[in-house]
């Protein structure tokens, strides 16, 4: 926490013992001053704690995308592992495209999972895929073989 956040908290949440707020305080005083700076201050630190949750949530982000895109030692992603498989179901396939599972990452041979799907025949898969993507998975090139 930087030098002076916690006191900016602290003075943003303190209550009189009549509940008032010190910006309540100052605007009940007439203290116009006062006013003009406890408010400049609450919104730096909104600014700053708004600032740090959306990097918080970018990380998050990243962290969900690793685990979704994750490939093991030969370069699949669940998504590839999945579309290799001929008796996988749509359901599954679904939920990895809603979480974002990348479409277009190659495994270490350069199969996407599309091509996988081919390779496997899992036609209900690759009719979702094509479906899904507008039929943009038709540019991948299968020149993993």
């Amino acid at each position: 926490m930087p030098a002076g956040q916690g006191t900016v908290e602290a003075l943003l949440s303190a209550r009189d013992a009549g509940g008032r707020t010190l910006l309540q305080a100052a605007v009940a005083g007439g203290a116009g001053d006062a006013t003009s700076f406890l408010l400049e201050e609450g919104n730096k630190w909104a600014k700053q704690r708004r600032y740090r949750h959306e990097l918080q949530a970018e990380l998050l982000d990243r962290q969900l995308g690793s685990f979704v895109n994750g490939c093991d030692a030969e370069g699949r992603s669940a998504l590839a592992m999945l579309c290799s498989r001929a008796e996988a179901g749509r359901d599954a396939a679904i939920s990895l495209l809603e979480a974002q599972a990348d479409l277009m990452q190659r495994d270490n041979a350069g199969m996407t999972p599309f091509l996988s799907c081919c390779h496997s025949g899992n036609c209900p898969v690759l009719l979702l895929l094509l479906k899904g993507t507008r039929g943009g998975v038709l540019r991948d090139v299968d020149d993993a073989l």
